[in-house]
């Protein structure tokens, strides 16, 4: 749980940063962690952001989907 918090907010931080590379791989590495954990909610919203940031999706898009994954 310690890492997972230390990528959220280095994931927060690419987001204010608009580095949509760096929130490819905070997503990327989260979507992982949540999956072992069974936590799938979490595990499918990092993975859409991977993708979306991959994909060149708006800074507006992707912060709205790093908004959704702090509870």
């Amino acid at each position: 749980y310690q890492k997972t918090e230390e990528l959220i907010a280095a994931r927060e931080e690419a987001a204010l940063e608009k580095n949509t590379q760096a929130l490819a791989g905070r997503g990327h590495d989260i979507k992982g962690m949540a999956s072992n954990f069974g936590l799938i909610a979490l595990s499918e919203l990092s993975g859409r952001l991977e993708r979306q940031a991959k994909e060149n999706f708006s800074i507006d898009v992707l912060s709205d989907i790093v908004r959704q994954m702090r509870p």
